[in-house]
């Protein structure tokens, strides 16, 4: 697994950076030292894509409840989420202040995510009301408003700028359908004169999943939950099939998308039933 490559504002959750190569325990060190605000919340970023890297994602939210600095408790709210324990993500948004717009975006954001956890429904059923709030965070053009606009564009199809334009792109792609590839049939490619890569299959599944690939130049498969928080990431490259086995994915709605040299090249839902 690797860290998604992105140099601009994405329309997605922004992977954690890695700042070395340091293990949990020498991180841990430097954080009960670490003073400087910036310094802290890069350690905090580092275990994280640690913990994410070795596929110990249950222990983010522990890590970031044991912090005492006021962004591992914003970037706690999703991770709650994720996980459903909606209100816990509640309590902690209750007791952030929102003393700027980001931070107020960011409480409108995940409160319409908590309401309709809490009712059981999908983003296509959001209440007028809800769906006003998303799309004036996507306007906001504040770091969630990209997590606002993504969401509308996936499940709403509505676009909004250039940025975000790539990522709905289809234009380069010269077709869909089942291909055959050597004898083998590969589902649902997304193919053009150089890159074809098939859909997740199966789709639904329990988090054993694959993905057959012919490409030219490395690619980064990235999931994302329904808040479009990160939580895998994948290299491809070549000739291949990507195996993958994650018994973290909680049952619910994911999206997942393939980039390559800053394009687009596949973007689609992925239904994880346990």
């Amino acid at each position: 697994m690797t860290a998604n490559p992105c140099n601009k504002p994405s329309p997605c959750y922004q992977p954690p950076v890695k700042v070395s190569d340091n293990n949990p325990q020498q991180l841990a060190l430097q954080l009960s030292s670490a003073t400087d605000k910036q310094l802290r919340m890069e350690l905090i970023q580092e275990m994280i894509f640690i913990l994410v890297d070795n596929d110990n994602t249950d222990s983010i939210i522990p890590f970031l409840e044991s912090m005492p600095d006021t962004e591992a408790k914003w970037m706690l709210v999703p991770e709650y989420i994720s996980k459903k324990r909606f209100n816990d993500a509640e309590t902690v948004l209750n007791n952030l202040q929102k003393d700027n717009l980001e931070k107020q975006k960011k409480d409108e954001y995940y409160r319409v995510h908590i309401e309709l956890g809490k009712t059981d429904r999908m983003p296509t059923d959001m209440t007028a009301f809800e769906k006003t709030t998303v799309e004036q965070v996507a306007l906001s053009e504040t770091e969630v408003s990209y997590n606002a606009k993504a969401m509308l564009h996936f499940w709403f199809n509505e676009k909004y700028d250039a940025d975000l334009a790539v990522l709905g792109s289809t234009s380069k792609m010269a077709g869909t359908g089942n291909e055959e590839e050597h004898g083998k049939i590969i589902p649902s490619v997304i193919f053009n004169n150089e890159n074809r890569i098939s859909h997740i299959y199966p789709n639904p599944n329990d988090g054993n999943m694959q993905m057959d690939y012919f490409i030219s130049s490395a690619a980064i498969l990235t999931i994302y939950d329904i808040t479009g928080r990160m939580v895998d990431t994948y290299k491809i490259n070549g000739n291949g099939s990507l195996q993958i086995s994650n018994n973290n994915l909680n049952e619910g709605i994911y999206f997942y998308e393939v980039i390559s040299d800053g394009a687009l090249l596949l973007k689609e839902k992925l239904v994880i039933i346990k």
